[in-house]
C-alpha cells in the first residue's frame, strides 16, 4: 500500500447520533464515537491508531498537526530515511 495521508474529523451531534469523529485516506475510513475521558488531541489520535489497525499501518510513523478550531487533524506519514521536501517562499506564491 503507498503511503496514506489521514485525516480526522469531529462530527458534531444530531437529534439520532451523538459527537463522533471520523478518520480517513484513499484505502479507507472509520469513525467512532467521541470519548469524553480524553481531550481533543487524544481523540483525534484515538480514531487515527483504529484506523491504522484496520489498515495495517505503522501508527509509529506519524506526525500531526491540528486545522483551525481542532476541529480537523492531519496525520502524516515520515520516513526519515528519506530525504525532507523543502518549501521554497517563492514557489508558494
Amino acid at each position: 500500500m503507498s503511503r496514506q495521508a489521514i485525516v480526522t474529523k469531529y462530527i458534531g451531534p444530531t437529534n439520532h447520533r451523538g459527537s463522533r469523529l471520523k478518520a480517513f485516506c484513499e484505502a479507507g475510513e472509520f469513525t467512532m464515537p467521541w470519548d469524553y475521558d480524553l481531550d481533543v488531541q487524544q481523540n483525534h489520535c484515538k480514531v487515527m491508531l483504529f484506523l491504522c489497525g484496520r489498515l495495517h499501518l505503522d501508527s509509529r510513523n506519524y506526525v500531526c498537526g491540528s486545522l483551525p478550531a481542532n476541529t480537523w487533524y492531519v496525520f502524516v506519514e515520515l520516513h526519515v530515511s528519506e530525504p525532507a521536501i523543502t518549501v521554497h517562499p517563492e514557489s508558494c506564491t
